[in-house]
């Protein structure tokens, strides 16, 4: 028989950029990316980046994960997630905390620019936007 540990662990969810206000560094939908730190447990001291919050059609908001992307033996284009969820149930639920964290830091960053219509600071850009890359 196989026995199953449990770990507890907790994480601080840190959003490392929001769009930039100019210039085509990413799609209108893709609304702030962010890193996980883990903070105790058996990740403690590890840090998931690559994670993202997005805009459907519908205009709602949800969570990715980092992926990779790999062709499979037909040559179509599939992607192998890094944070797999067990069920619909737990990948919602993590979806939804990490949605309420963006609405949290967009509001207190709103908050401390004193105005309604402010805009999120932009002191990131992607480095494929950085024109000494090659």
């Amino acid at each position: 028989m196989h026995k199953t540990n449990t770990f507890t662990t907790t994480f601080t969810i840190n959003i490392t950029a929001f769009p930039p206000k100019t210039g085509k560094a990413w799609p209108d939908t893709k609304k702030a990316e962010l890193e996980l730190r883990f903070v105790d447990g058996l990740l403690a001291g590890h840090v998931l980046r690559g994670v993202s919050v997005w805009e459907n059609a519908k205009g709602e908001l949800y969570m990715q994960a980092p992926a990779r992307s790999y062709k499979d033996k037909n040559g179509a284009t599939k992607y192998w997630n890094f944070l797999a969820s067990m069920d619909r149930v737990s990948r919602e639920r993590f979806s939804d905390m990490i949605v309420a964290e963006y609405h949290r830091e967009l509001d207190a960053q709103m908050s401390q620019a004193g105005e309604a219509d402010a805009e999120p600071e932009d002191d990131f850009q992607p480095p494929y936007d950085d024109p000494d890359m090659p």
